[in-house]
């Protein structure tokens, strides 16, 4: 998706015909930003000591990759191609999904966060599953044979 601009993948991903797809990329690409902030915002209540914590966390840091490749991707085409701020974007974003939840005070930061990660994730999933569907579609076509005029 790199290459389509941000603009271009909006309009992708909300025509007509790829509604389905992008139904199917938003419930991907959302679900894990939102288990990312569930998990991450229980981890404050867990000790040290307890296994879980650290399932949790692996869980977590897990999530975060999962969707920093599109965010990076987002930021490169938003911020003219300059990775350094691309992936501080993904960073702070992915940071702040996670750290929120272990300082009271950057809640609704969080929440914010959650809300640019679901879109990204959602829209970027949402047209890549739409473009593959119609590049499969076109392949599909051509090696049909021909049908002859009688």
């Amino acid at each position: 998706m790199q290459s389509v601009p941000i603009i271009e993948q909006l309009r992708i991903a909300t025509r007509k015909g790829n509604r389905l797809a992008t139904a199917i990329g938003a419930i991907l690409g959302t679900v894990v930003p939102v288990m990312v902030y569930a998990v991450t915002h229980h981890l404050p209540k867990l000790s040290f000591i307890d296994p879980a914590f650290y399932v949790l966390a692996v869980m977590g840091i897990g999530g975060c990759f999962f969707s920093l490749k599109s965010v990076i991707q987002w930021g490169q085409l938003a911020f003219n191609n300059d990775k350094a701020k691309a992936v501080s974007f993904a960073v702070l974003l992915e940071g702040m999904l996670v750290m929120s939840g272990m300082v009271n005070e950057l809640g609704w930061l969080g929440w914010a966060a959650l809300a640019y990660l679901c879109m990204i994730n959602a829209v970027s999933a949402g047209c890549s599953i739409a473009m593959q569907s119609k590049e499969w579609t076109s392949e599909k076509r051509r090696s049909l044979p021909k049908k002859s005029k009688k």
